[in-house]
């Protein structure tokens, strides 16, 4: 009896971890282009130090992703497809790497793409996924992956309406973490050109 209350709990949080995961897919499939406001505050374990960062995400239907800090420093990465571009302020140079080349690059842009998608049931071959409640989910990279090497777990927390990221928590492997937090949301709405060149804005 114990036995098959276990199995009927267990096939009972499988439907609604699905559930809620196919919520989020649904939700998030209906955003072509978002834009938003962060703030990361990422806690350096080694230097007992917290390192705020604020800036602008931007990303579309067409894989493209745009990370914009601003501020203590102004740095953009920008994801498509395969290419990753990077610049500094400081330097004012851009680094481009292809991402075909670098297996941990081809899993980042990889996993972004599908992040923000909301298509976490298609990273199951990287990360272990479970729902923490209703708006959260957990991710813990398997032990095969490239990114396990880096990141040891990811929590993220969606808006009610499943349709965009409103809280991410990453925790790596050397003990730093950080907590992102996502406001000024704008969905479907156009994105300057601007947005995807590297250099200030």
């Amino acid at each position: 009896m114990i036995v098959l209350f276990a199995f009927a709990a267990l096939s009972c949080f499988a439907e609604e971890s699905a559930g809620i995961l196919e919520k989020i897919r649904n939700g998030m499939g209906t955003v072509s282009t978002l834009q938003a406001d962060f703030v990361q505050r990422k806690r350096i374990a080694a230097l007992k130090h917290t390192l705020t960062i604020r800036g602008e995400l931007a990303l579309d239907r067409n894989g493209r992703m745009a990370w914009r800090v601003h501020s203590p420093m102004r740095y953009v990465c920008l994801i498509d497809g395969n290419s990753l571009t990077q610049w500094d302020e400081d330097s004012n140079s851009v680094l481009k790497l292809d991402a075909s080349k670098n297996p941990a690059l081809q899993v980042l842009a990889k996993s972004m793409g599908r992040y923000f998608a909301g298509r976490f049931d298609e990273m199951a071959d990287e990360f272990s996924i479970s729902v923490q409640g209703p708006l959260s989910l957990r991710l813990v990279p398997r032990g095969e992956s490239v990114i396990s090497r880096f990141i040891r777990e990811i929590e993220v927390e969606t808006s009610p309406d499943y349709s965009f990221i409103t809280r991410v928590v990453i925790r790596e492997t050397n003990g730093d973490d950080a907590v992102i937090e996502y406001s000024n949301v704008r969905r479907n709405q156009p994105v300057p050109e601007s947005t995807w060149r590297a250099g200030a804005i």
